[in-house]
């Protein structure tokens, strides 16, 4: 019986990806916070992390550019946090 649940499903297309992730000043890490195939709009989100209820300083914020590929998108991530993959 095919998975009906769409939910956990996973699309990729090999396409660009932006990835907002922030620093974490109490782990010392770097987490994926939001992410999609529209820089303007992680841009948007990235202003209401600094500039809104968030409050997160500009120098640990970033937007990452990857594929759409999960493991592309966790091997930015990991290298931003300095780790051997």
């Amino acid at each position: 019986m095919a998975n009906m649940n769409l939910e956990n499903e996973i699309f990729e297309t090999g396409e660009t990806y932006y990835t907002l992730v922030v620093y974490d000043i109490e782990h010392k890490q770097w987490f994926n916070e939001f992410g999609d195939y529209d820089k303007q709009c992680v841009a948007e989100e990235m202003d209401e992390y600094i500039y809104g209820y968030h409050d997160i300083k500009p120098k640990n914020i970033k937007i990452l550019k990857t594929t759409d590929n999960q493991k592309d998108i966790d091997a930015a991530i990991t290298k931003l946090n300095g780790v051997a993959a």
